[in-house]
């Protein structure tokens, strides 16, 4: 992607093909025995995704550097979708284990609906470091909301990120930077977060 998204590929099939690949669990479920999730790399560059990634139960996408891999929204892309997800919301399961770090995730100001984000998660738990060294440009989006944390008691850590949103800019809708919607018995540990 060279700042020209007529020119550009979508790699958004490829990374969900990889990501669902990466979560696949190998034989009985992990708590019998079994074992599921591993590592997705990606490399220097930047990558253009045209619809909302999901992050499995397990899986760790690491970058090359918070400078040098970067996932950039399309500028087509649905209002109420989040960018990216860890776990999925809507299988009310926890997702240990995923977590995302050492890229930048990039959104120009495109009009987004309330409560949506560039990374958002309801389920992950028992992770060190969710999201880390990371930098979340987030157009519109919230750059962060994470809440509820199906499965009961969890601790989440986040570490050395920097989060940026251009509240109603271009767009009608002022999303906060960022959520953290937790209830008693969770245990957050944040080091190093820049707003």
């Amino acid at each position: 992607w060279a700042d020209n998204e007529a020119i550009a590929s979508d790699n958004y099939g490829g990374l969900q093909a990889a990501l669902a690949d990466a979560g696949t669990m190998i034989g009985i479920h992990p708590d019998w025995g079994g074992t599921v999730g591993t590592k997705v790399l990606l490399p220097r560059g930047t990558g253009l995704v045209s619809q909302r990634l999901v992050i499995p139960y397990g899986v760790r996408v690491i970058g090359a550097g918070h400078y040098s891999t970067k996932l950039k929204m399309a500028n087509v892309f649905a209002t109420g979708d989040n960018f990216i997800e860890l776990g999925d919301k809507n299988s009310l399961l926890s997702a240990f284990g995923a977590s995302i770090r050492d890229l930048s995730l990039f959104s120009r100001n495109h009009d987004a609906a309330s409560g949506t984000a560039m990374l958002y998660t309801n389920n992950v738990q028992d992770t060190d470091g969710i999201a880390q060294n990371m930098r979340i440009y987030s157009g519109n989006r919230m750059a962060l909301r994470s809440e509820v944390g199906y499965g009961g008691a969890t601790l989440v850590t986040y570490r050395n990120l920097m989060l940026e949103n251009e509240g109603a800019c271009g767009g009608g809708v002022l999303n906060p930077v960022s959520y953290f919607g937790y209830y008693d018995g969770t245990l957050i540990r944040m080091r190093d977060i820049e707003v």
